[in-house]
């Protein structure tokens, strides 16, 4: 929800680490801190320590540290009689906030916001305000964490009459073409505030008013909540391949002076969750194939995504067939929220990860803040119309003991009385925890399944596909979601440890009753890596640096109708992406070249056609139309140099093609921008530099380094997407890795130039 008078804070912070005592007064000496603009992410510009305590899990990149941020408020005389709110979006992690040396308040769980009413503190004139991060004794989370105020902060100024941030809510109910919608607001004001006029516009997509109503109170109290009901004929639903949106907007006004603004973007759709055909959206049983998602956004920045990062990195996704993504293992920045309302793709908010007997930090606040936690998730996040499912959490230790189903039924009792709207759910992790192994009966699992079934309202499971079968024959009768899935492996049945080649996203297509399947995870990210130097997870579709890597041609082959056709040659030096056992993926590259001739190469094609012709040099090869349980047709074609040409053919007409010539040498550098006039970008934007070969293919044989030069714009980072290499983000200098580089840019002047030199070959870009 946006306001009137929302004043950016980002900018005139000073910053440092340190365990000194007295920061937070006025009078404190900070000549050495740094200046930094939010957000901002300290831990990222860390240096890496590889012997650093559970080091995997950050990337090897320190934060258990202490930092201390400082600016000026400077309140200006026509504030006075003014309300000003303190809005902090997130802040990792546990974090205080002063002004002028007293604390006014905090929170421990950074992934979600803090508001804090500074009137009564603020008169006109300087003031201090300090923020300090304490993460002195938390080693973060199992992933990429971040420091410090990575969502950037603000200050409300309000009239004392002003609707409460947070407390809208939209509700309604749906005839075929029409809807009735309740737009309730709670609004704040003296207890003497008269009467007040609160008005309620809802424009169309295309900007025209489609309804609009009306209520006049005697506020009584300091608090009053306020229904205006509206009708709103010939709706157009929000969907995945129309996702339109309307906009309400509130005023408050008293004798017709307008006190406050606040607007919406809503969507009406209807959906369920169908125990017999799964998920339901608009009437029409759609499949869900989709990402789970981390916070973090590269090397470059850590934990202070730009809004343009998600863009892009949600379109790729897109681009393969997604259409849901799931917010692992925390509520996420809110601009995430308003892309996939944007781009039609429904998801699923979750609240925390393991919560409960574990040794990371959430065991210190789960008892006393998961209701405040949860109750803040709902409110921030209840209007979007993508959000289709809450997550109370996922892959608890304690998962089938009595605390666990108790604590299970106090979360979705609590999230349906905060909205009934949406069904609830958690993530089970699979059958891997001490006392539910392979070796256990099988009874015993589908009995502890079915008390877990009967308090949710969706059946969300982590790698339980061999399991789906189990569990109808025993009477569940709740949609499924997989909701993390390998790439390309598949559990064998009843088994949570015995990996098969066999495409999990069979399961998905073939059972009405599932709902979808999420894969781990939908673009790489920092932490949880396999070991020093690597930093962090690698077995994604979409790699750091926001390109698609091979794989995402075998998913997009598994999620869409449109035809696919992607060919890959197994090579045992082929690049190594270190993805941990069963979220890997056969190792192969897009590239047509060998030892020596007559070697017998294994290719591979990734489609969703019916047949597919292999040509070598120009003669015919061989012809498929079966596929392997893995969902690729296989063929062993002795090496040639020279072309492999692929053809996908439907209904007998050929429908795809792709032509691997033998590499020669590179030869030329592509610079490509297509998001300059996104909406919302805030000037950020990328360049992507893709090195060729003479015959346009991707150079993926070397990684030769590529230097950039900028003009009308500032170098934010350089990113390949190598979380093995150790180098600097921030330099001007970057290797290609598979024939990529990205330029993250922020847009100075009118005109931007990039130039990018390799070698003897140069290439420039104006835009």
């Amino acid at each position: 929800m946006k306001f009137s008078g929302e004043l950016s804070l980002n900018e005139g912070w000073k910053f440092k680490i340190t365990l000194a005592q007295g920061v937070e007064k006025p009078s404190f000496h900070d000549e050495d801190f740094e200046s930094v603009t939010l957000p901002h992410d300290w831990q990222i510009h860390n240096p890496r320590n590889p012997r650093m305590e559970r080091g995997d899990s950050q990337g090897y990149y320190p934060r258990n540290q202490m930092g201390w941020y400082r600016r000026v408020l400077q309140v200006p005389e026509a504030w006075q009689g003014k309300r000003l709110l303190l809005l902090i979006p997130g802040c990792q992690r546990f974090y205080d906030v002063y002004l002028d040396g007293e604390r006014i308040g905090g929170r421990r769980y950074g992934y979600l916001p803090l508001l804090l009413d500074l009137t009564d503190r603020a008169g006109a004139g300087e003031h201090l305000l300090a923020i300090r991060v304490n993460n002195t004794d938390t080693l973060g989370d199992r992933w990429y964490s971040g420091a410090g105020l990575c969502r950037g902060v603000s200050l409300m100024v309000k009239e004392p009459v002003y609707m409460q941030p947070w407390s809208l809510r939209a509700d309604y109910t749906l005839q075929e073409d029409s809807a009735d919608l309740k737009a309730e607001i709670s609004l704040r004001h003296p207890e003497q505030a008269g009467v007040l006029t609160v008005h309620a516009a809802l424009q169309a997509p295309d900007g025209s008013l489609a309804c609009e109503a009306e209520q006049t109170i005697a506020a009584e109290g300091f608090e009053t909540r306020v229904a205006l009901p509206m009708h709103v004929a010939n709706i157009l639903r929000w969907d995945m391949d129309r996702p339109y949106r309307y906009r309400l907007t509130l005023t408050v006004a008293q004798s017709g002076a307008v006190l406050d603004t606040a607007w919406e973007t809503v969507g009406f759709r209807s959906f369920s969750f169908d125990g017999e055909q799964g998920f339901i959206l608009n009437g029409r049983m759609r499949k869900l194939y989709g990402a789970d998602l981390h916070h973090d956004g590269g090397v470059c920045f850590g934990a202070a995504v730009p809004r343009a990062v998600w863009r892009r990195r949600l379109m790729k996704l897109k681009e393969m067939g997604c259409n849901v993504i799931r917010c692992s293992h925390n509520p996420q920045d809110e601009a995430l929220y308003d892309l996939c309302d944007e781009l039609g793709m429904v998801m699923i908010d979750e609240l925390y990860d393991k919560w409960c007997d574990t040794a990371l930090y959430y065991d210190r606040l789960f008892p006393e803040d998961w209701r405040d936690d949860l109750r803040m998730m709902v409110a921030r996040d209840r209007n979007h119309p993508s959000i289709v499912l809450w997550s109370m959490g996922n892959e608890l230790e304690i998962q089938y003991q009595e605390q666990f189903y108790d604590l299970l039924k106090a979360l979705s009792s609590e999230c349906r009385r905060l909205d009934s709207s949406r069904p609830v759910s958690l993530a089970l992790i699979g059958f891997c925890l001490q006392d539910y192994g392979d070796h256990t009966p099988l009874q015993k699992k589908v009995d502890a399944v079915l008390r877990y079934a009967d308090i949710v309202d969706v059946f969300m499971g982590n790698y339980m596909e061999g399991y789906y079968t189990a569990l109808r024959e025993a009477g569940m009768r709740k949609a499924i979601i997989g909701s993390e899935v390998f790439t390309y492996y598949r559990n064998a049945e009843l088994s949570a440890t015995h990996a098969i080649a066999q495409s999990p996203w069979a399961d998905v297509k073939n059972r009405p009753y599932v709902a979808g399947g999420l894969v781990w995870a939908g673009v790489d990210y920092l932490g949880e890596s396999t070991g020093w130097p690597c930093k962090g997870w690698t077995g994604c579709p979409v790699d750091s640096a926001g390109f698609r890597k091979l794989r995402s041609w075998y998913v997009a082959s598994q999620w869409t109708e449109e035809p696919i056709l992607r060919v890959g040659v197994m090579d045992g030096n082929a690049y190594d992406d270190h993805a941990r056992a069963s979220w890997g993926f056969p190792q192969m590259l897009d590239c047509w070249t060998g030892p020596r001739e007559d070697l017998m190469r294994h290719v591979c094609v990734m489609t969703n056609c019916d047949e597919v012709r292999i040509y070598r040099n120009g003669e015919s090869v061989r012809r498929l139309t079966e596929r392997l349980p893995d969902g690729m047709m296989h063929f062993s074609i002795p090496y040639a140099p020279g072309t492999l040409r692929a053809e996908g053919w439907r209904n007998g007409a050929k429908v795809a093609e792709q032509v691997l010539h033998t590499p020669d040498a590179p030869a030329a550098i592509i610079l490509r921008c297509d998001d300059l006039n996104e909406p919302d970008n805030e000037g950020v934007c990328h360049v992507e530099l893709t090195l060729t070969d003479s015959f346009g293919q991707p150079w993926t044989l070397t990684g030769p380094e590529c230097a950039i030069e900028v003009e009308g714009a500032e170098l934010l980072g350089l990113d390949n997407g190598d979380l093995m290499a150790d180098r600097n983000p921030h330099s001007p200098v970057c290797p290609f890795h598979l024939g990529h580089a990205v330029a993250y840019l922020r847009r100075q002047e009118d005109t931007l130039r990039v130039k990018a030199v390799c070698g003897e070959i140069r290439a420039e870009l104006t835009l």
